[in-house]
């Protein structure tokens, strides 16, 4: 089953404080993996991940980017959009 592109809206459904899911989603992972934080401050390399929590969606072929089609939320309309992800510094995916 896919899930990346649907990972964060199926959580955003959820009720859990917002500011809690980010720090689980992103700080949690790379503790147990024993890397360093990736933090947002003056003259870091933008590693960063742009999303409206709000924005309503339907996964349909048009706006999937999976190979596969094989999920639940497949022609539903869910809550939750990332509009851009920046890594070392480079805009890759959809910016919206």
């Amino acid at each position: 089953m896919i899930g990346l592109q649907t990972m964060l809206p199926s959580l955003l459904s959820q009720d859990i404080d917002l500011e809690l899911l980010i720090s689980k989603i992103t700080e949690a992972p790379r503790r147990i993996l024993k890397q360093d934080v990736v933090k947002i401050e003056d003259g870091a390399v933008a590693n960063i991940c742009i999303f409206d929590p709000k924005d309503q969606w339907v996964l349909d072929d048009d706006s999937n980017f999976s190979k596969s089609s094989n999920s639940p939320f497949f022609g539903k309309s869910i809550k939750g959009k990332v509009k851009a992800v920046f890594n070392n510094g480079q805009g890759i995916g959809e910016i919206i």
